[in-house]
């Protein structure tokens, strides 16, 4: 263990090298309190014995300068005095001991011992700490790993049924409150059934990868694009103030996911038929959100696919837009 000590008078520092180097210690002296705290900062070590009374900085001063430093392992400080009306100032300043001169040899061999016990507990405590905090990294990893497989999608990283409900959920609530509107669209991808029989399911899972991207690529930051299984997607556009801002999102999704898409050297076409409903006009449930998009998207299917239909209540006119 390194031990530095500090005294002003040249005797006293070869009589506390003399008996630390006896002793087994690895013992370093200075003459002052600067030139002290110079090798504090390069050799680090474990205790710091110092006189009060130094010419340039004293022993306080020196204390506060070592707790203010805020080195990661623990500095035990043993402050050497002649007068026991200093120990309160002392302390107050951060040492941890003091033994009074003149010193006795073996009351300062098993204070020295006391603050090697010391310091070896603190750096255990240390190591335990550092032990735990990579712990607690490796938990909080965990749980966002979890976090991620129940709320994400394996495939193409969009959130999934359940956190896309969630969310639809959250969306009810506080439309109600602000008592402001949002729109949900439902998309099935034409045509992807043919992808898969004629090209496989692993370019298929690629066109999913790349249709969630583009969908996404659609939205504000604020939306949600969710991958609610196969080709099917469902959308959530918060904060329209018309019937024009979910028709603007289902244009674009229709007119991105129409150009051609590039897999591995194979071009594969598609298309996307998309149900829209419009809280609260088109319903003020989730439930009711859900089915009547859902409705409005088989309306787009049979139009003629790649398309967008609003659900409407029994009506043969029902509002619709194509996209070729």
């Amino acid at each position: 263990m390194k031990i530095l000590y500090i005294d002003d008078k040249a005797e006293i520092r070869t009589l506390l090298g003399r008996y630390l180097k006896s002793w087994g210690y690895d013992a370093l002296g200075a003459p002052n309190g600067e030139s002290g705290w110079n090798l504090i900062q390069e050799h680090r070590p474990s205790i710091v014995i110092t006189d009060w009374i130094m010419p340039d900085l004293e022993g306080p001063a020196l204390c506060r300068r070592i707790r203010g430093a805020g080195f990661p392992e623990y500095t035990y400080i043993i402050m050497l005095t002649a007068r026991r009306d200093d120990v309160v100032v002392g302390m107050e300043a951060g040492a941890d001991d003091f033994i009074g001169k003149p010193f006795n040899k073996e009351e300062l061999k098993v204070r020295i011992k006391a603050a090697e016990r010391i310091v070896t507990l603190e750096r255990e405590l240390a190591l335990t700490n550092l032990g735990l905090q990579e712990k607690n990294r490796r938990l909080e990893e965990s749980e966002e790993q979890l976090r991620q497989m129940a709320h994400f999608d394996k495939l193409t990283g969009l959130p999934n049924r359940l956190l896309f409900f969630e969310r639809l959920e959250r969306a009810v609530v506080e439309s109600k409150r602000s008592e402001s509107n949002f729109g949900l669209l439902f998309v099935d991808l034409d045509a992807f059934k043919a992808v898969n029989d004629n090209h496989g399911h692993k370019t298929g899972d690629e066109l999913l990868v790349m249709a969630g991207q583009r969908m996404d690529g659609c939205v504000r930051a604020s939306d949600t694009v969710a991958r609610m299984g196969g080709d099917e997607f469902c959308i959530i556009v918060r904060g329209v103030k018309s019937f024009d801002g979910p028709v603007t999102v289902a244009e674009k999704i229709i007119s991105s996911l129409s150009r051609p898409f590039d897999i591995s050297g194979i071009t594969c076409r598609i298309g996307a038929s998309v149900g829209i409903s419009v809280y609260p006009d088109d319903g003020d449930t989730v439930e009711l959100l859900m089915t009547h998009a859902d409705n409005a998207m088989y309306e787009a299917k049979r139009g003629g696919k790649n398309s967008w239909r609003r659900w409407k209540p029994d009506s043969p006119d029902t509002d619709e837009g194509v996209l070729l």
